[in-house]
């Protein structure tokens, strides 16, 4: 069985991997591939939003706590305990968040996820 990602999370992949080409940077150092959510089977577009190439270690981790997912109903990011996503939906298309972290790509600027004033009230 092949994994394909839906339509908004093809839109959001061919838009930000159109985007990375286009400013001259090679895709393949931002670790892109189709990802399973291991809870709920979702099919998403994973990708780091610094590059993974040409770095120490340590600094291979952090570029990886900048990886999100697109999923077909919106960003979401895998750092443990991190619950907060970006939709998309009519006001927020796919093709607007890829331009949002193509952004934070060239500009080297990782974009983390909303906190939830909730949660930090519980702190």
């Amino acid at each position: 069985m092949t994994k394909s990602l839906g339509v908004n999370a093809q839109s959001f992949a061919n838009h930000l991997t159109r985007g990375i080409e286009a400013a001259g940077l090679n895709v393949d150092d931002f670790q892109p591939g189709i990802v399973t959510h291991k809870e709920d089977g979702r099919i998403g577009f994973a990708i780091c939003q610094l590059k993974t190439t040409g770095r120490t270690k340590k600094s291979v981790e952090k570029a990886f706590e900048t990886m999100i997912v697109c999923f077909e109903d919106g960003i979401e990011w895998l750092l443990e305990g991190v619950e907060s996503s970006m939709p998309i939906n009519e006001q927020q298309p796919p093709s607007m968040l890829a331009v949002l972290f193509i952004a934070a790509t060239l500009t080297k600027q990782p974009i983390f996820a909303p906190s939830c004033p909730a949660c930090e009230a519980s702190k």
